[in-house]
């Protein structure tokens, strides 16, 4: 490596090989124990009689989530400025604990059982730069991941749907899964013509259009197709630094791509019930002299073939955003102008977090909300001035 110290200061090639082992991935304290309740009451002699019984199946054969990482990387410092670091990692977990559905006659529901496969792989990159332009000392930060998932098993079976998530053989396995919405119907001409209505609800004027996937001439459950995923794709980060006489500056930016999150009416504002509440944008919404609306008809029925009961990518929001976490600007006094004060060093600064957030995602709400109802605790601005003193 001698031809090249000048150039390159350091490099570290690196390969990995392991095994974990996960006991955390559900909630009951007795798994694999068959426990009673109470509360199951029986007709004797046509008297009810309160009892109790095995109200979930229990699997005495469970065991451990493994899962087997390898990965190989380098780490690298080029022109005494620049550092990168590098990861390529492929993690399969097997014997991953998930619910088994059942058939009714079963009676207990669905059991945990070892029976899911998972592969994760992706990238992890990382560097840093730091450079002295005349007086200014500037230096930066950052770092990307990319990570995809693949359902290499799944309870024996190719696919299992609750509501509107999917986990689907060779999918990710936090898929959303929905009908693809295409416009409203304009008329009850256009109702009747195209595809024969069979999901919840029957469509009028002003109502959401789905495409006929599979081109049958029916819109059913079998034209549903899995619209985005829960998890992002991408995830990165940049701290950007600079020094000059006495004043600083760090900024410190975040985001994540290729990430959807599924919104329910509550968000966009029920517009029936005891919580109802609408949002501003059914303002815009479908009328015959509004055809191009940004919202379907107004309908007290939150169940309707419109509203996001019914899952459609309609409903559907882009969760991409890049967020200026912290800022901080300051500046040290200079030594002489603190000389007999018994001050050694002052600093004055502003520090401010979250202040602002580029982002698709319904206006009012936190893009890194969880899908529904968007219950989470919402990110707060915050701006502060202060002083550094040391004696």
């Amino acid at each position: 490596m001698e031809d090249v110290r000048a150039t390159m200061q350091n490099l570290k090639l690196r390969a990995s090989w392991g095994k974990l082992g996960n006991q955390n991935a559900m909630d009951e304290y007795y798994p694999t124990i068959p426990v009673l309740g109470l509360g199951y009451n029986y007709p004797f002699d046509g008297v009810i009689t309160s009892g109790g019984a095995t109200g979930t199946a229990k699997n005495p054969n469970l065991k451990w989530e493994t899962s087997e990482t390898w990965g190989l990387g380098f780490d690298m410092t080029v022109f005494n400025k620049l550092n990168l670091t590098f990861d390529y990692y492929n993690r399969t977990t097997s014997d991953i604990l998930m619910e088994v559905p059942t058939p009714d006659t079963y009676a207990l529901g669905k059991f945990i059982d070892n029976v899911g496969k998972v592969r994760n792989t992706g990238i992890e990159v990382s560097a840093s730069y730091a450079q002295q332009v005349g007086e200014v000392k500037l230096n930066f930060n950052g770092n990307f991941a990319y990570n995809k998932n693949k359902i290499l098993q799944l309870a024996g079976q190719d696919e299992i749907i609750s509501g509107n998530d999917i986990k689907r053989l060779g999918n990710s396995l936090n898929s959303i899964y929905g009908y693809e919405a295409i416009g409203f119907y304009q008329s009850k001409e256009d109702v009747d013509t195209y595809a024969t209505y069979k999901l919840t609800g029957k469509p009028q004027a002003g109502d959401l259009k789905y495409k006929d996937q599979n081109n049958d001439g029916v819109l059913d459950g079998k034209d549903r197709v899995i619209m985005g995923t829960k998890d992002p794709k991408y995830v990165f980060g940049l701290n950007i630094g600079a020094e000059w006489k006495g004043f600083d500056f760090t900024a410190f930016f975040q985001g994540a791509a290729g990430v959807k999150r599924y919104m329910d009416g509550t968000v966009f504002g029920d517009l029936a019930g005891d919580d109802g509440k609408p949002n501003v944008i059914w303002r815009d919404h479908w009328t015959p002299e509004n055809p191009n609306a940004a919202m379907p008809r107004l309908t007290a029925n939150t169940a309707g073939p419109s509203m996001p009961s019914l899952s459609s990518s309609f409903w559907l929001q882009n969760a991409n955003y890049v967020r200026l976490k912290n800022l901080q600007i300051g500046y040290t006094l200079p030594a002489a102008w603190l000389a007999g004060s018994g001050i050694t060093r002052l600093r004055i600064y502003y520090s401010g977090q979250n202040l602002f957030t580029a982002t698709k995602f319904i206006n009012g709400w936190d893009p890194e909300a969880p899908s529904g109802r968007g219950s989470h605790y919402p990110q707060v601005m915050v701006n502060s001035f202060g002083l550094n003193l040391t004696f």
